[in-house]
C-alpha cells in the first residue's frame, strides 16, 4: 500500500466506538473483524463475530477473513488486515498481537478508553516480529449545515 494514506470515516470510528464500548461494560470483551481498504486508503469496518471464551481477548472463526474476500470480489476494496478493541489497554499491539499479525498484513488497533485508533504492520528483524505504526487519519465529524 505504499504512499497511500489511510482514514478511518468518522462513521466508522463512531460505529467501532459504540460497539467496543458495549463490549467492554459487558465483561471487557473485545470487538474486531476484517480491515478492508478503498483505492483512495478509506478504511471500512466488517465486524466478525468474537469467539473468545474470555474477557480481553479477540478470536474470529476459522475461515471467516476468507468468506470476507469472498464478498469484496470486484468491489473496489481489498482486505488489509483485521482489526480489535482493546478495553482497558492502549491502542498497541501486544506481544500476542505481533504473532497474530500476517506480515503482508495491517492490524488496527482501538482503544476503548481514550477513543484512540492506531494502525499497525509488523515485519521480521532476525528472528524478532516488530510493529511499526502505520500513519493513520481519523476524519472529524463534518459541521451540520443549517
Amino acid at each position: 500500500m505504499g504512499d497511500i494514506a489511510f482514514t478511518l470515516p468518522y462513521r466508522e470510528r463512531v460505529r467501532l466506538h459504540g460497539r467496543a464500548y458495549r463490549a467492554q461494560q459487558n465483561g471487557h470483551r473485545e470487538v474486531g473483524g476484517a480491515l478492508l481498504a478503498s483505492a483512495r486508503g478509506q478504511l471500512r469496518l466488517v465486524f466478525i463475530k468474537n469467539t473468545a471464551d474470555r474477557p480481553y481477548r479477540y478470536e474470529m472463526a476459522w475461515g471467516a477473513l476468507r468468506r470476507v474476500k469472498a464478498v469484496l470480489m470486484g468491489k473496489g476494496e481489498r482486505l488489509m488486515g483485521t482489526f480489535h478493541s482493546h478495553p482497558l489497554g492502549m491502542a498497541k499491539l501486544s506481544r500476542g498481537d505481533r504473532v497474530a499479525c500476517s506480515l503482508r498484513a495491517s492490524m488496527l488497533v482501538y482503544d476503548v478508553c481514550g477513543r484512540e485508533a492506531a494502525l499497525w504492520r509488523v515485519a521480521k528483524r532476525g528472528a524478532r516480529r516488530v510493529a511499526y505504526r502505520v500513519p493513520l487519519k481519523v476524519a472529524p465529524r463534518r459541521p451540520t449545515k443549517g
